[in-house]
C-alpha cells in the first residue's frame, strides 16, 4: 500500500511510521466464535455441501484424503459496499493441495448491473504492511436462477513443493471468503498484461490505472527483471474500498506466481500522480516474488527473510513513475531515511523502516554500478543467498568497503535531497539524540560522547559557534581512538564533504566556517560486518 502525506522534518527525525505502504496497517482479522452454518468430511469420493443461499462442490478426485470442511457466515460486511449482492461466507478447511476446481453456487439479492462476480478473499502476506490483511480475487460467475456460479481453481502443479530456501514452511488448511457482487466492469490494458476489475463508476481512471502498470511492467523489464516465472497472465486487479488513508497493495497468493494480483482504493483512483506512484511501487513487489525462493504458501503467509531489500528497492523505483523524475524524494524514505543507521541487525528485527531509508542505498547501488545491478542481487537471492550477502557479490568492493562512500554521498545529499530530506535533518538528528555540541561561552572547549554502534551502522555528532568572540584562529580537534568519521559542513541548504580520517581529526578553519553560516557535522560509523550483525562497539568521541 502506498499513502502519500506531506511529513514535517520532526516526524521525519523521528521516524514515526505513519506513511507508507504500512501505516494504517490493520491488525489480523479479530477472530470471533461464529455459528459453523454446515459441514461435511469429503475426501477423494469428493461431495456436496448445502445451506441457505450456499452450495459447495467438491468433484471426485480434488481431494487427496478426508477434510473436515465448514461454512460459516462472514462477521465482515460491505466488503464491497454498495457492489455486494449476497451475504459473505467463509469456507475453513480446504486442502492446501487440490486438484480439481471446486463448485460454489450463491444465492444473489435484487437486480444484478453490469458484470457479476463471486469474490475470493484469502488472508494474504502484504509486503506493504509487513503483516496479512484480506484480499480479493474475483471469479468469473454465470447466472443460474438466481444464482451466481463460480469455480475455485486447483492448487495442484502451483510450486508448493518447489523452494530453494530455508525459510519455507509447510502449509495449513485453506479459508476463503466468498461473496456475490455486481455492477462491475472489466478490462484488459493494452499489453494484457493486466485485468482490471471495477466499480462502473471508475471507468475512465480504471483505463488509466491499467496504463501506469503497463508502464511499471515495461520499466522494470528494461531494467533487466524476468518474469519468466510467471506463466499466467494477466494480472488480476481488484478496485474496491480499502482504508481512507490506502492507495493501493499487492498480495501474494496461496495459489503460487501465476496468482499474484493487487488491489487499488476505489476512493483514491482519480488521484492520479500517487496513483501512478502506487501502480510501481507495488507492482515491483510482484516482480521481486518471482526471485523468492520459498514455496507459495510461505511468500502468501509470511515475512520475506529480505523484506527490507524489497521494500528499499520499491522505495527507490518510486523516481520512474513520479513527474519530478531523479529529484522525486519519496516521503517514506524521507520519514526513515536515517533508520539504516541503526545497524544491519536492524533489517531483521525492523525490516520495513529499515527497508524504507536503504532506499537511498540502492539509490547508491545503481547510481555508480547501473541498474541492472539490483537484477544481479536478486538473482543471488532467488539462488539461496541473503540479502547482504547477494549485495556483497554485486559490489566490486565489499559491502564494508562500500559503507564510506555511500555515507559520503548519502549526507552530502548527493542520493536524495528535496522535500522532508534536506541538509538541516542532520543538525537535527543529532539534537534529537542529544549529540550538540554549542559553543556559548570561552567554557564551551570541550565535550565528549560515549556510547556504542552496532555492526554497520552510523551516529551523528554537531558543533555550532554561538560564541561571539570566538578567536579567529579557532580550530576544532575531533578524537576518538580506533574509530573512522567524516566531518561535514551543514547549512539549511547544502551540506558539504571537509574531510574524513581515523583516530583523530583537525579543523583548522573553524571560526571562518562558523561565520559563513555553516555548523559542523561529524558522522562516525562502524563498517564491521558479521553475520549474524549482533556486535557492538564502544566509542568515546571527544571534541576540543
Amino acid at each position: 500500500m502506498k499513502s502519500f502525506l506531506k511529513l514535517s522534518v520532526l516526524l521525519l527525525i523521528t521516524s514515526l511510521l505513519f506513511y507508507s505502504c504500512g501505516e494504517d496497517s490493520p491488525t489480523n482479522p479479530e477472530e470471533k466464535e461464529v455459528p459453523v452454518l454446515g459441514s461435511k468430511s469429503i475426501g477423494s469420493e469428493g461431495g456436496t455441501i448445502s445451506i441457505d443461499n450456499f452450495e459447495l462442490q467438491v468433484p471426485t478426485g480434488a481431494f487427496q484424503n478426508n477434510s473436515e470442511i465448514k461454512i460459516s457466515k462472514s462477521i465482515e460486511t460491505n466488503l464491497f459496499s454498495t457492489n455486494n449482492v449476497s451475504d459473505f461466507f467463509v469456507i475453513d478447511g480446504i486442502p492446501a493441495e487440490f486438484d480439481e476446481p471446486i463448485k460454489i453456487k450463491i444465492k444473489y439479492s435484487g437486480i444484478l448491473k453490469d458484470s457479476s462476480f463471486i469474490a475470493i478473499g484469502e488472508n494474504c502476506f502484504v509486503s506493504s504492511l509487513n503483516n496479512e490483511a484480506k484480499s480479493f480475487r474475483l471469479l468469473s460467475a454465470r447466472d443460474s436462477a438466481g444464482y451466481l456460479i463460480a469455480q475455485i481453481p486447483p492448487t495442484v502443479g502451483n510450486g508448493l513443493e518447489k523452494s530453494n530456501s530455508n525459510y519455507s514452511i509447510e502449509a495449513d488448511d485453506l479459508s476463503f471468503n466468498l461473496g456475490a457482487i455486481a455492477g462491475y466492469a472489466s478490462y484488459k490494458s493494452r499489453g494484457n498484461h493486466f485485468l482490471i476489475n471495477f466499480p462502473s463508476s471508475v471507468l475512465t481512471q480504471a483505463y488509466d490505472l491499467a496504463d501506469y502498470l503497463e508502464t511499471a511492467y515495461n520499466q522494470f523489464q528494461s531494467i533487466g527483471f524476468s518474469y519468466s516465472r510467471r506463466t499466467k497472465w494477466p494480472v488480476e486487479v481488484t478496485v474496491k474500498v480499502l482504508e481512507n488513508s490506502v492507495y493501493g497493495y499487492s498480495y501474494n497468493s496461496t495459489w503460487g506466481d501465476n496468482y499474484g494480483y493487487m488491489e487499488f482504493n476505489v476512493n483514491k483512483m482519480g488521484d492520479a500522480e500517487e496513483l501512478k506512484v502506487t501502480a510501481g511501487h507495488e507492482f515491483f513487489h510482484l516482480v521481486q516474488s518471482l526471485y523468492d525462493p520459498r514455496n507459495r504458501f510461505s511468500k502468501s503467509k509470511f515475512q520475506s527473510p529480505h523484506l527490507w531489500l524489497d521494500e528499499a528497492s520499491s522505495v527507490w523505483s518510486e523516481s520512474f513513475f513520479s513527474g519530478s523524475g531523479s529529484s522525486y524524494v519519496s516521503p517514506i524514505f524521507a520519514s526513515n531515511a536515517y533508520e539504516i543507521l541503526n545497524g544491519a541487525k536492524t533489517a531483521g528485527s525492523d525490516a520495513q523502516s529499515y527497508g524504507y531509508g536503504s532506499a537511498s542505498l540502492i539509490k547508491y547501488l545503481t547510481k555508480n554500478y547501473d541498474n541492472s545491478s539490483l537484477v544481479d542481487v536478486y538473482e543471488k537471492i532467488y539462488n539461496g543467498e541473503s540479502a547482504f550477502s547477494a549485495l556483497g557479490d554485486v559490489l566490486p568492493i565489499s559491502v564494508d568497503m562500500s559503507w564510506h562512500p555511500y555515507l559520503r554521498s548519502l549526507f552530502s545529499f548527493e542520493l536524495y535531497k528535496g522535500d522532508g530530506f534536506q541538509p538541516s535533518s542532520l543538525m537535527a538528528t543529532a539534537k534529537l539524540k542529544s549529540q550538540n555540541f554549542t559553543i556559548k561561552t570561552a567554557a564551551d572547549s570541550v565535550k565528549s560522547f560515549k556510547s556504542s554502534l552496532p555492526d554497520l551502522s552510523a551516529t551523528i555528532f554537531s558543533i555550532k559557534n554561538e560564541f561571539e568572540k570566538l578567536n579567529n584562529n579557532a580550530k576544532l580537534e575531533f578524537t576518538c581512538k580506533d574509530w573512522n568519521f567524516q566531518l561535514f559542513k551543514v547549512n539549511g541548504s547544502e551540506s558539504k564533504f571537509l574531510a574524513s580520517g581515523r583516530d583523530t581529526l583537525v579543523l583548522s578553519n573553524f571560526k571562518k566556517i562558523a561565520d559563513e553560516g555553516y555548523q559542523i557535522a561529524v558522522v562516525l560509523y562502524n563498517n564491521d560486518f558479521d553475520s549474524p550483525y549482533n556486535n557492538t562497539k564502544s566509542y568515546e568521541m571527544e571534541i576540543k
